[in-house]
């Protein structure tokens, strides 16, 4: 599988409880001090699972629609992810999320002018209720955005396939 795009991937109802949640003034964030570890800034992240870890329980169920429509044999990682927005959209660098072959997921839960920028140059831009699947192990990056006020906001799932 080179990327798939699914538009509209959740119903409304889950999607406003997601939103609800992560977009909450409550909702606990944590600074990272650099986006890909090459001195680009920072972003807030909220580790929800890491290596058989459950960190966020209460907010791994509100996301759990998410989880239950991926074909996942095994989790490896999913945090939720906010780059504040930029007065220019910055490009971080290209990443990989684990180098060992495994799928991965970036929902939007926003609709902006930032996007996701794969291995081969394709663009996939941060429509909200997106669902972006391609192979983690892939180069990739990440942008800011300019024309939300409250900045770009996804979650990130890292798995091994069914």
């Amino acid at each position: 599988m080179k990327y798939q795009v699914k538009d509209n991937f959740l119903d409304e109802k889950t999607l406003s409880s997601i939103k609800e949640t992560i977009f909450s003034t409550n909702f606990p964030w944590y600074v990272v001090e650099s986006i890909t570890g090459k001195d680009e800034g920072c972003y807030l992240v909220h580790l929800l699972f890491k290596d058989s870890q459950l960190y966020s329980p209460e907010i791994f169920n509100v996301i759990s629609p998410i989880v239950q429509k991926l074909d996942i044999f095994a989790l490896r990682r999913i945090k939720a992810n906010y780059y504040p927005v930029t007065s220019n959209i910055i490009e971080h660098s290209y990443h990989i999320d684990y180098k060992t072959p495994h799928a991965a997921a970036i929902f939007y839960l926003n609709s902006n002018d930032g996007f996701t920028v794969l291995d081969d140059g394709t663009r996939i831009e941060s429509v909200e209720n997106r669902l972006l699947l391609f192979e983690g192990h892939k180069e990739h990056k990440s942008t800011t955005c300019t024309n939300d006020p409250i900045g770009r906001f996804n979650i990130n799932f890292n798995y091994i396939n069914t």
